[in-house]
C-alpha cells in the first residue's frame, strides 16, 4: 500500500487529485476535486459540485469545468448515496434527482462517468480488466463492507485491481462514541483519553480490499478535516459547505 497521489491545476483553475497508477492506464481518466477552482460564493466558495447544496446555476458550471479538468465527458452517472452498501451497474447518463438509491456504481461502458460525491467520507475508485467502480464508503458503509460489495459486483480478480482510496477525514479528526465504535471490528477503533475512539476509516476499506486479494491499493494520506482551505468537511463545517466529487471514466 502507498500514497501515490498527486494534486494538479487545470488551465481553467480547477484544482484535483489523481492517483498516478490510474493515471498512467490509456482509455482511463479519474480525479478527486477539491473546493477550489470553481465559481461558487460563500460557504461554497468554489468549486462545489453538488446536485443539491447551492446555487444549481453555478453547480452545474463546476461540475462541467471539473469534467473538463480531468478529462471525463459531462455523461455523469450519479449515485444517489444513502450510506449502505448497494452498488448498482450504471449503463446510461442519469439525473441525480431521478438516479435510484445506491452508493456505489461500476460499469464496463465507455463514455460514462462514474461519479461520487463527497465531504469527509471515503472516496473509492476501482479500475480492473477494463472494469470501473466509484463507491462512496461513509462509517456506516465502510463497517457493512461496501468495497467489498463493489468489487463482487465488478466480477474482476482482485489481484488485478488497482485500488484508489482518495482524500477525507482522517483518524486524527474522526473521533466518535462508543455506539458508533462498536460497528467496526475489534483493534479499529483505538481509545481516546477523553472516552471517545479515533477510528481510520482509511485503514478499514484498504484492509478490506487486500483481504480480497487486492494487491495494489494507493491511500491518499491528506485529511479532508484538517485541510479548510483545500477541502470541504461536514465534520468541521456541519451544513455550511459544499461538496467535492470523485469520477472515473472508460474513453
Amino acid at each position: 500500500m502507498s500514497d501515490g497521489f498527486v494534486t494538479k491545476t487545470a488551465e481553467n483553475g480547477v484544482k484535483y487529485l489523481v492517483c498516478t497508477a490510474l493515471e498512467g492506464i490509456a482509455g482511463l481518466a479519474h480525479g478527486f476535486t477539491t473546493r477550489i477552482g470553481g465559481v461558487s460564493e460563500g460557504v461554497f466558495s468554489s468549486l462545489n459540485i453538488s446536485p443539491t447544496r447551492g446555487d444549481p446555476a453555478d453547480t452545474s458550471l463546476n461540475r462541467r469545468l471539473a469534467a473538463e479538468a480531468i478529462g471525463v465527458s459531462d455523461n455523469f452517472c450519479f449515485t444517489r448515496q444513502v450510506h449502505k452498501t448497494l452498488v448498482r451497474y450504471a449503463d446510461e447518463p442519469n439525473d441525480y434527482l431521478s438516479a435510484e438509491e445506491c452508493d456505489g456504481l461500476w460499469t464496463d461502458r465507455r463514455g460514462l462517468t462514474l461519479f461520487s460525491v463527497y465531504a469527509d467520507c471515503v472516496p473509492i475508485l476501482l479500475y480492473g480488466r477494463g472494469r470501473i467502480a466509484a463507491v462512496h464508503a461513509g462509517w456506516r458503509g465502510t463497517a457493512a463492507g461496501i468495497a467489498k460489495n463493489a468489487l463482487r459486483a465488478m466480477e474482476v480478480d482482485p489481484s488485478e485491481v488497482i485500488a484508489a482510496i482518495g482524500p477525507c477525514i482522517g483518524r486524527c479528526c474522526f473521533m466518535v462514541h462508543g455506539d458508533v465504535a462498536s460497528a467496526f471490528d475489534e483493534g479499529y477503533p483505538i481509545p481516546q483519553s477523553d472516552g471517545r475512539y479515533s477510528i481510520d476509516l482509511k485503514a478499514v476499506n484498504a484492509d478490506m480490499l487486500a483481504d480480497m486479494g487486492v494487491r495494489e491499493i494507493h491511500i491518499c494520506q491528506e485529511c479532508t478535516c484538517c485541510d479548510g482551505a483545500k477541502y470541504y468537511s461536514h465534520r468541521r463545517d456541519g451544513d455550511a459547505r459544499g461538496l467535492m466529487a470523485a469520477m472515473i471514466a472508460l474513453k
